[in-house]
């Protein structure tokens, strides 16, 4: 399913989920911190500076940080999403977009924060198929 598709982003953001999804987990997944940093870093020197762009890749680097810690406590989360289920993960996408959601009319940042982690959960899901 195309990312498009699974929520209403589209634009740069849109294309910035899809980047996130096609390029940034496959290298968290990998391990490879510092490319996924490389990503982030062109990515805001690239798209620019606005508030769902901050919120968005504020959750990436969250991510990066978090598995590079072997103690912080998104980690285990982090791994365990990966392992759950396809109906537990399709439950944690379907948090993610409704916290996204909420948020969108009240704080962009918070909205692009839930919507990189709907997009984590989201490529978690097509792993498994």
């Amino acid at each position: 399913m195309h990312l498009s598709r699974t929520h209403a982003v589209h634009g740069v953001h849109g294309r910035l989920s899809l980047k996130t999804v096609q390029e940034f987990f496959p290298l968290l997944k990998k391990r490879r911190w510092a490319k996924a940093q490389k990503f982030l870093d062109l990515t805001v020197k690239k798209l620019g500076d606005d508030e769902w762009i901050n919120g968005y890749v504020h959750a990436l680097s969250g991510m990066i940080a978090a598995l590079k810690m072997s103690n912080s406590p998104p980690q285990p989360y982090i791994v365990k999403l990966e392992d759950f289920g396809y109906k537990k993960l399709k439950e944690v996408k379907e948090m993610f977009t409704g916290l996204s959601d909420t948020m969108d009319s009240k704080n962009t940042f918070d909205a692009a924060f839930f919507k990189a982690w709907e997009d984590f959960a989201q490529y978690a899901l097509k792993k498994q198929d």
